[in-house]
């Protein structure tokens, strides 16, 4: 991925979807501290045909009670965006030259929204206290050398 100066480039969110969520209570034991923490993985993918960019993000929460590690809540969601000129963007058949800004605000809206929804999905449970933390996007999709950390799926 490389920044593409002087193109602008119109895009529409399209859907936000949970593909998947899963929540599984658990006993605390009492009088012990209970911590969470989550594990991401993500991942993108392009169709030239529909001019779409879809993020899927795969969020786990594990609950650490009395020295007891559970993972608890599995959350899976997708974000699909209408890119107006997706084949500006193309560098060859199978590579596009997205620009980096570019990625990092369609999964700050898609990390975002996730949040919302994982607040949303545990309500009233007994895992509302712990919430999907916000976190600078910028540092998590780019490396020391500022390339994106994940690749396209297939």
């Amino acid at each position: 991925m490389s920044n593409k100066e002087g193109v602008e480039i119109g895009f529409r969110y399209s859907s936000f979807n949970v593909k998947k969520f899963a929540l599984t209570q658990i006993a605390f034991p009492e009088n012990q501290p209970i911590t969470a923490s989550f594990s991401f993985d993500a991942g993108f993918s392009l169709n030239d045909e529909k001019r779409t960019f879809l993020f899927r993000l795969n969020t786990e929460m594990t609950i650490n009670a009395g020295g007891v590690k559970e993972k608890v809540v599995t959350l899976v969601t997708e974000s699909v965006y209408d890119i107006k000129d997706l084949k500006i963007l193309r560098k060859d058949e199978r590579t596009y030259l997205l620009p980096d800004d570019l990625m990092i605000t369609l999964f700050s809206i898609h990390y975002s929204t996730t949040r919302g929804v994982l607040i949303e999905k545990t309500s009233g449970t007994q895992y509302s206290q712990f919430i999907l933390p916000a976190i600078d996007i910028r540092a998590m999709l780019l490396d020391t050398e500022g390339k994106l950390k994940f690749k396209e799926e297939k």
